[in-house]
């Protein structure tokens, strides 16, 4: 059997849902799972959804590369990114002259940044440079139409 069925096997099996309640894994089988879908995107995407055990177990993995999955980086993970700053972080943007929309006031339900065992510079700047352009058109918008 090759790696890729043994993990459409797994999640088949510990994925479906029984009638009258979803039996609970522990934690230590759920990491194991997800270390054999770590490179899964779309699977770990599934298992998040599962319940707030499987949620909190395989974020780590599907936001250990969040920069893999498109050329460019979106520049949402950029907006997820500034959410995770705390008040003196978001100041020093301030004050460099970048306007933190107030949508970002609020924590984000996990520390992304935290799941980041390195960053590529070049993804980052890329990510950086697709957001930059995005505010700066929404903003003209609004102040052209606003």
């Amino acid at each position: 059997m090759s790696d890729l069925q043994r993990r459409k096997s797994l999640f088949r099996f510990f994925g479906r849902k029984s009638q009258s309640h979803s039996p609970r894994l522990p934690a230590d089988c759920l990491y194991e799972i997800f270390t054999l879908l770590k490179d899964d995107t779309k699977s770990l995407h599934s298992c998040v959804l599962v319940n707030r055990l499987w949620c909190e177990t395989a974020m780590p993995y599907l936001w250990s590369k969040p920069f893999r999955q498109s050329t460019p980086p979106p520049a949402s993970l950029i907006n997820t990114f500034i959410a995770c700053l705390n008040d003196d972080e978001r100041a020093e943007l301030v004050q460099a002259g970048i306007r933190i929309p107030a949508v970002f006031k609020k924590p984000p339900t996990f520390k992304y940044t935290s799941f980041l065992p390195h960053v590529s510079l070049e993804s980052l700047y890329s990510a950086v440079h697709q957001w930059t352009l995005q505010t700066s058109v929404k903003r003209r918008s609004l102040v052209n139409y606003g």
